[in-house]
């Protein structure tokens, strides 16, 4: 048996996400690759089965919770509500929507929560360890996923800004601002 990589080695920052036999699916800065046992890997049907391009993985910060999404989203809204704002503890949330979408939890589903603010339709879903949002179900048939917990590239653009009535005050031109690759110096 070799050790035949498709696109990418393991990098330290990778987790292993999915298993297929005897093929592992792997993630790491929004990259996905295979790592199998055979020298057969890059021609192996079963290994890429389930994988297409409208699979999405993601994971909260400290790695308990992982899942996948099969299927595709039907709008991508940044909300300035304030419930939002609030929740996000930034100027806006933005979150992904599916009707037809199907949520799977590969990973640490027992340390998922949600709170639903009394008397509103705003939940959220999140961790219990570390606190990132995470996808949430708790409208019927409709998926809600924070777009910033996803793992997977999203190549869809955001669909529309909604409630900008509450927008923060501090929320204005961003291209003002200095911009630093990192933490300034």
């Amino acid at each position: 048996m070799v050790n035949a990589r498709l696109r990418l080695p393991r990098e330290p920052s990778t987790k292993r996400i999915k298993r297929y036999n005897h093929t592992r699916l792997y993630a790491g800065d929004g990259r996905y690759w295979l790592r199998c046992a055979s020298a057969l890997c890059a021609f192996h049907p079963q290994a890429m089965e389930g994988v297409l391009m409208t699979d999405y993985f993601g994971s909260c910060l400290c790695g308990t919770v992982s899942f996948e999404i099969k299927g595709d989203f039907d709008s991508f809204y940044l909300c300035h509500c304030q419930h939002c704002q609030k929740d996000t503890g930034s100027a806006h949330a933005a979150n992904l929507f599916s009707q037809s979408a199907k949520l799977i939890w590969l990973s640490g589903a027992d340390a998922v929560t949600s709170f639903t603010l009394p008397g509103t339709r705003h939940t959220k879903s999140f961790c219990k360890l570390c606190g990132s949002a995470l996808p949430n179900t708790q409208i019927a048939g409709l998926l809600v996923v924070p777009a910033g917990c996803l793992d997977t590239e999203l190549s869809m653009a955001p669909t529309a800004h909604i409630f900008l009535s509450s927008k923060a005050a501090w929320d204005g031109e961003a291209g003002e601002v200095p911009e630093f690759e990192g933490l300034p110096d």
